[in-house]
């Protein structure tokens, strides 16, 4: 989770990502991976929320509402195209938040 989060937060990182799996639209990617993360959370999976404080339980859950208000269905562009949207600076933004509860 801490590396879908940090590839999330860093503009380099997703640059990098998409030069290393061109075919890979990596907004979506990203926005895939979070899913599985915010799946086990809601389920509450005990091996992966016993992993967690409650602190921590709880800014995912706040980073998962803004991933959800996220309107994705739309036109979602790839890399670089997609740093233009300020909703998804926006959610760049609070993944470095997240991150920063994560791993202080």
């Amino acid at each position: 989770m801490v590396r879908t989060l940090e590839d999330w937060s860093d503009q380099e990182r997703q640059v990098r990502y998409k030069q290393s799996v061109p075919f890979v639209h990596v907004p979506r990617e990203l926005l895939a991976q979070w899913d599985q993360y915010s799946r086990l959370m809601k389920v509450r999976q005990a091996w992966f929320i016993e992993s967690l404080t409650d602190g921590e339980l709880a800014a995912m859950a706040t980073f998962d509402t803004e991933v959800a208000a996220f309107d994705f269905e739309v036109h979602l562009p790839d890399v670089p195209e997609v740093f233009d949207l300020p909703q998804w600076r926006q959610l760049m933004d609070k993944g470095r938040e997240l991150l920063s509860v994560l791993k202080p």
